[in-house]
């Protein structure tokens, strides 16, 4: 055993031991931030056989969902083996015991390569603790739920189509349903790449951290105690008057009032300039006035209270009554008043007396005025709420009466007479729809609703026998819900009109819509190319549910109705815009 006899060997030692530390330090940093790297290579290749592997799976399941074609389900079963792999290697991972050759074969399985496999076993056993790394493998597991979603949807679809049930609604609502599975897919895997990257760098930034400490440890080691002594004393100094400077600068650029009140004189021993910006007057002017020249600024409906609370300063549970802000009026030199609120803390002498308040006064008076407002809109939703049930009431009674004038019509109890029913509520249920889309609750625009009604008529009566085209030409105009639900209603019987009558014996037809504002005016046109009137018509229609409802409807909202019959049929309803 070697005898250490002086201060200057010890030295010695201690130098060749720190640095053999910091070596072996370095060492080990490397090897691991080696392998890091190597491991995020790895698990960013094989995300992105994954990404590869899921998008083709959704293109091949959208392809079968629209051919049929057993060669695309089989291209689909075969990418999603890619997906089982990864799968099967992180479950396998997971064991208490896991078998190393059946995780190789899975990552083989899904696509990586054999070289960087052991990486990627590496990484996953090592960082899985790690939050980064748990976010990212919390996002797979997310995937292969996800995953899961669409190998049902694969087998209900292979079942529908092996059964020859698939309707082309259900196709097209499949074929939505896979597009949504693969952007939640893809959110997963943005996730997934995010979280390895962030992984990665937040261990190399302290691995480069600890990398670059230990070699500044290797380099100070090299100086003398005596130097070490000195610069750890300017560094001192230095921090110690950064730190002054830095407080000093944060309180005279601070945007609210800090000060410290002296309890017995009344007057503040210190305050910011911020007081010149939010008061107007000069600071010295407040600091030398003290408390009296700050209650004479008080709001007259707030002097009171702030005076109550002034006397609690002295008193034996004064720090548990400043746990609590205060707020009140203050009035600038300007004249103006503001809002603020006074955030203080109570300091204490060495026998526990209390000497001083400290306090931050912030002017608040733009929260305030948005609590206001938002008051105010409390208010405005909560009437518009209450406009919007009775709206409803109004509109249930319509429905009631559609209902009662149906039923003592000549097939009141046929199927075709419920689904004139079900038209009419369902073209006054879309203009709550659009109320409540809209931000206001109390207007809809004309053409954006007909739209969405036409379409919603088009898929009604379309999913029979005739197909009918639809054409549309729509000016834009708000209306408020006493005129936009007579105005559906009447668009909705004009359609039903065209659809039951204008194309007897034929298989297909076309319907034209014009909706036109021409200054004061508005008209709603409908026409067709069928059959035309019949000469009777004017007979026929007093005993017509639907056109008994068009006039009635059209004298609800103080319009005009116009029809003729040359090539087809054509029904206008002119009404004011006011």
């Amino acid at each position: 055993m070697i005898r250490l006899k002086d201060r200057s060997s010890r030295h010695t030692l201690a130098l060749i031991l720190l640095f053999i530390i910091a070596a072996l330090l370095l060492l080990v940093l490397n090897d691991v931030g080696s392998r890091l790297h190597s491991g995020v290579r790895a698990y960013t290749a094989g995300e992105s056989q994954w990404t590869k592997a899921q998008k083709e799976a959704a293109l091949a399941l959208v392809n079968y969902a629209s051919s049929g074609d057993l060669d695309a389900y089989q291209a689909y079963l075969n990418h999603l083996e890619v997906i089982e792999g990864a799968r099967m290697a992180r479950t396998e991972l997971n064991a208490q015991n896991p078998d190393y050759g059946l995780i190789r074969n899975s990552f083989l399985r899904a696509g990586n390569e054999p070289e960087n496999i052991r990486h990627l076993i590496w990484f996953y056993e090592n960082y899985t603790t790690f939050p980064q790394f748990q976010r990212a493998v919390d996002y797979w597991i997310e995937g292969d739920v996800v995953i899961g979603f669409l190998n049902q949807t694969g087998e209900e679809l292979f079942q529908l189509i092996s059964s020859d049930d698939l309707t082309e609604p259900m196709r097209q609502r499949y074929i939505s349903r896979i597009y949504e599975i693969d952007e939640s897919l893809s959110a997963a895997e943005t996730g997934f790449a995010a979280s390895i990257h962030n992984s990665a760098e937040w261990t190399s930034t302290r691995i480069y951290w600890v990398n670059f400490f230990a070699v500044i440890l290797a380099f100070l080691v090299t100086g003398s105690y005596t130097t070490v002594r000195l610069v750890q004393m300017a560094r001192r100094n230095r921090k110690l008057n950064a730190s002054k400077k830095r407080y000093s600068n944060v309180l005279s650029h601070s945007r609210d009032i800090i000060y410290q009140l002296d309890i017995k004189t009344g007057k503040y021993r210190y305050m910011t300039p911020s007081a010149k910006s939010i008061l107007g007057y000069d600071v010295q002017k407040v600091k030398n006035g003290g408390v009296a020249f700050i209650m004479s600024l008080i709001h007259p409906e707030d002097q009171e209270r702030v005076r109550e609370d002034i006397i609690t300063y002295g008193e034996e549970n004064a720090e548990d009554k400043l746990k609590t802000d205060i707020q009140f009026r203050l009035r600038k030199k300007s004249g103006e008043y503001i809002w603020v609120n006074n955030r203080r803390a109570l300091l204490k002498s060495s026998e526990g007396k209390p000497i001083a308040i400290v306090g931050n006064v912030r002017d608040i008076s733009d929260d305030k005025n948005r609590i206001d407002s938002l008051n105010e809109s409390l208010k405005e939703k909560e009437t518009l709420l209450s406009e919007i049930h009775h709206r409803v009431k109004n509109n249930l009674s319509i429905v009631s009466s559609l209902v009662e004038l149906q039923k003592n019509s000549p097939d009141a109890g046929s199927e075709k007479s419920f689904d004139e029913i079900q038209a009419r509520i369902k073209s006054i249920a879309l203009v709550h729809e659009k109320l409540y889309e809209n931000e206001t609750f109390s207007e809809v625009d004309l053409s954006d609703y007909l739209d969405d009604l036409l379409n919603m008529i088009h898929f009604t009566f379309d999913s029979g026998h005739k197909q009918v085209n639809i054409d549309r030409d729509l000016d834009s105009l708000s209306v408020n819900i006493k005129r936009a639900v007579p105005i559906g209603l009447i668009c909705n019987e004009m359609i039903n009109n065209c659809y039951k009558y204008a194309f007897e014996g034929r298989d297909d037809g076309n319907i034209n819509v014009v909706f036109r504002v021409n200054g004061e005016k508005a008209a709603l046109t409908v026409e067709d190319d069928g059959i035309g009137l019949p000469e009777n018509f004017e007979e026929m229609k007093q005993q017509s549910l639907g056109m008994t409802l068009i006039e009635v409807l059209t004298k609800q909202v103080e319009g005009e109705l116009h029809y003729e019959s040359n090539e087809g049929s054509s029904f206008t309803v002119e009404f004011g815009i006011n």
